[in-house]
Order: structure tokens, then sequence, then C-alpha cells
């Protein structure tokens, strides 16, 4: 009897480390999932992120892109840089003391060279800025370099 007894009771033993092993291997088996799961949304994240990435250098000009500007261009540049609202094309040609086909001809060009400027038709005329996010970096970069002389001179002739 003894012997039967031990060994019902070892077996119960046994009995509950097997199920404690079963649950510890269910918990198991459920982190594999969970884990397996996490991995495959952090792959897909940074897939995004990749395509995020080639947006924004798609989209971002590097200094080394942007083609240098004449002086003509330059002074539209920095009128178009140093005002805070949309600036018409007559407007720009009269405070530089150019004809407004000229004008356009330089804006074109500056787009040409990699300057992403906003045009928007207004009435008779054009409506020029620049994109915020380069007029932001511009600020804290200098990508388009701009000869002090032009500066000045654009510079003296918004003060007067």
């Amino acid at each position: 009897m003894q012997l039967q007894e031990m060994h019902r009771s070892i077996k119960g033993a046994f009995g509950k480390v097997k199920e404690e092993l079963d649950n510890h291997l269910d918990t198991i088996n459920q982190n594999s999932v969970e884990i397996q799961s996490l991995y495959e949304y952090l792959v897909a994240l940074e897939k995004k992120m990749d395509k995020l990435s080639e947006r924004l250098d798609t989209r971002l000009p590097m200094q080394n892109e942007i083609e240098p500007l004449t002086s003509r261009e330059q002074e539209i540049f920095l009128l178009i840089y140093a005002s805070d609202a949309p600036l018409r094309t007559s407007l720009i040609a009269s405070r530089l003391d150019l004809a407004e086909d000229s004008v356009i001809h330089y804006i074109r060009s500056m787009v040409t060279k990699g300057i992403p400027l906003v045009q928007q038709a207004a009435q008779d005329d054009v409506l020029i800025s620049l994109e915020a996010y380069f007029k932001e970096m511009q600020a804290r970069q200098s990508i388009v370099r701009v000869d002090k002389s032009v500066s000045r001179q654009v510079l003296q002739e918004e003060a007067i």
C-alpha cells in the first residue's frame, strides 16, 4: 500500500511539474508569437522610414545641388527671401528697375537651378514666394550663396 501511495504521490507531483512546464511552454509560445509580430511591425516601420527618407532626400536640396545664381538672380532671391508675404513680379521689377519679363525670366532660371519657388497667379500678375522649408533651411545653412555686395545693395534699397 505504501508503495502505491508513494507511486500516486510521485505521479501527482510529476503531473503538477508537467502542468507547470506546459504553462511555461504556452507562455513561451505566446511570447514567441508576440516577438515575431513585433519584429514584423519593426520591419514594416523601417521600410516606411526608408521611403520617407528617400522623399526627404529628393525634396530637400543640398548645397551642392543648387547651381550658383547670377547677381540679378541673387537680388531677386534676396527680395523674395526677405519678404514675409509672396511678392508680385511687378513689384520685384519696380524695386530692381527691371522689366517684368526679365524678372519672370530670372525666376524661371532660378527654378531650373534648384530654388524651390512657389508661383501663384494673381489677377494680371504672378505672386512669388519661397517654399517654407527652404526658407528655414536657408536661414540655418545658407544654401544659396549671396555675394555680400549684392546683399548690401538690396538691403540698402529695401531701407529706402
